[in-house]
């Protein structure tokens, strides 16, 4: 019997081929998937509606400001809430080595435009997550918490995984997508960078939601027959896997991307041939190719054309409703 399996299955799985962390996944092992959407759910209506909140309240406040400069000139800026910049300069020069490296780096920082320093800092996020699993004390705190086993039981992990990369091929290859494309998906399809952050976070979730899906489907499927499509055939517990990576979240900006342009092939890497990743990742997951997560990059990209078409106008909308007017004054 299938709950049979479960009672009996060990707690130690294989993770990235070579690795075998012997502590994951955590028993008892868990046939679900409505914890899972229920936190996914939740993580992309507090994104957006933190992001919409913080949009509302600068444009609000940048109203306010206006108003004030227009009625008393230069002086009604003073005691404003609109953000002050002040004067960093300095006659001393950095001492000593770091001070000078420091100074760099915040000088091309600053040099960056605001879509660039949140990709950046999406960049900078996954690799720090990378460098935590070459800590070999922490790979089972890393497998813990930064793997998403579909029959762990765990939600969380749906998102935190979404920043997770074992090795420096799969991090470098996803964070050059995102750097590729991220930036001008900002300038062109969101309205601010606080919008893009929601997407992101919200798409990370639903790309891992859409995998872990899929894998309950096929684990709870009564077909079983060597004649079926693999998308069809029952799926055994021992042939599921956990999965990592920031591909569903990147995947979700390519989405953007083709509804921006529907008919625009994508180049990898320095492969010289464009390729419909989507109908690649559609025969991936029929044929069933375990390579790639394919179910979390179509969940991606289908989020990504869809948000596109139709949630930027209701983040404007539900933004412009909590926008305050400045009262007017004769």
């Amino acid at each position: 019997m299938f709950f049979n399996r479960l009672a009996t299955w060990r707690s130690t799985v294989q993770v990235a081929r070579s690795r075998k962390l012997s502590t994951y996944p955590p028993p008892p092992l868990r046939v679900a998937w409505v914890p899972q959407a229920i936190f996914t759910a939740a993580v992309t209506v507090t994104s957006f509606g933190a992001a919409v909140w913080l949009d509302a309240r600068d444009i609000s406040r940048k109203a306010e400001d206006d108003a004030r400069q227009r009625r008393f000139g230069f002086f009604g800026l003073l005691g404003s809430e609109s953000e002050v910049v002040y004067n960093r300069g300095s006659t001393r020069r950095p001492e000593g080595f770091f001070e000078r490296i420091s100074s760099l780096v915040r000088a091309e920082w600053d040099r960056l435009s605001k879509s660039d320093r949140t990709v950046g800092g999406i960049v900078a996020v996954n690799t720090i997550v990378f460098l935590a699993w070459q800590v070999k004390s922490l790979e089972t705190f890393m497998a813990n918490n930064f793997l998403h086993h579909p029959l762990s039981g765990r939600s969380f992990t749906l998102l935190t995984s979404a920043f997770s990369h074992m090795s420096i091929g799969h991090l470098a290859f996803n964070m050059f997508a995102l750097w590729s494309f991220g930036s001008s998906v900002i300038n062109r399809v969101f309205g601010s960078t606080n919008e893009f952050l929601a997407f992101y976070f919200s798409s990370a979730a639903i790309a891992s939601l859409g995998s872990h899906a899929l894998t309950i489907a096929a684990l709870r499927r009564g077909a079983v027959g060597s004649k079926l499509p693999v998308l069809l055939r029952k799926t055994h517990i021992e042939d599921v896997s956990p999965s990592l990576g920031a591909s569903g979240a990147v995947f979700a900006v390519v989405g953007s991307v083709y509804a921006l342009f529907p008919y625009t092939g994508v180049n990898v890497m320095f492969i010289p041939y464009s390729f419909d990743l989507m109908s690649v990742d559609l025969v991936g997951l029929i044929r069933g190719w375990k390579v790639l997560d394919h179910g979390a990059h179509l969940s991606g990209s289908l989020f990504g054309i869809g948000y596109t078409q139709y949630g930027t106008q209701l983040y404007n909308v539900a933004r412009d409703r909590l926008i305050k007017t400045p009262p007017q004054h004769d």
